[in-house]
């Protein structure tokens, strides 16, 4: 099944995306397409329908305006693996725990996945939450930020329990971006501690 939009820039005040909003308990993307669109999934609803146990496996995310996959408001216990990212015009893996609506992003993992040339943000990001997990992936060729950030930022709750960075490798990650020069990783406590981060087994090569 093939999502392909026609969006031909990103107006943040319009949901253009292929998938949006909250998903039911145990829902599961599989072998799904996406491409041309602002998003690929928005992942949240504010306080309304928190997802829980959602798993987006196998499927492709390419050529967006923003983000691939952006796990928000609360969403928990929920996994994005084995599947493909390129060109998306924000972060393509994002957990977002934004504190002003919507409850603790927990136990959520991105795994397993390949992202390429991500032409704005990370390939990878975490900003807040509990739990949350960057593991066994690979990401090539980000052109203006880290391949991997783990931040205390956009107004995020606060970090809790482990959150975990291992096992993943980056490629010509890094770049200038905000008058900053960014590398490969970067940790990014801007609005306050970050605590319980565990960091082990990271390739980085031509940051």
């Amino acid at each position: 099944f093939a999502i392909l939009g026609e969006t031909t820039g990103r107006d943040d005040k319009n949901p253009e995306n292929g998938f949006n909003g909250g998903a039911g308990t145990g829902s599961r993307l599989e072998n799904i397409w996406v491409e041309h669109t602002k998003v690929g999934w928005w992942v949240g609803a504010g306080t309304q329908n928190v997802t829980d146990g959602l798993v987006i496996t196998g499927s492709r995310f390419r050529n967006l305006f923003a983000d691939g996959v952006n796990f928000c408001n609360g969403t928990s216990n929920s996994v994005v693996e084995n599947s493909h990212f390129r060109n998306t015009g924000d972060d393509a893996l994002a957990s977002w725990a934004p504190s002003f609506d919507g409850g603790v992003n927990t136990n959520n993992a991105f795994r397993f996945n390949t992202v390429q040339v991500p032409w704005r943000a990370n390939c990878f990001a975490i900003y807040g939450g509990k739990d949350n997990h960057i593991e066994d992936n690979l990401c090539f060729d980000v052109v203006t930020y880290p391949g991997i950030l783990i931040a205390q930022d956009f107004n995020s709750h606060p970090f809790a329990g482990t959150t975990a960075v291992q096992r993943n490798t980056l490629v010509r990650a890094g770049g200038s971006m905000w008058n900053e020069e960014h590398g490969a990783l970067k940790i990014f406590a801007k609005e306050g501690p970050i605590a319980g981060l565990t960091v082990s087994d990271i390739e980085i090569d031509s940051p």
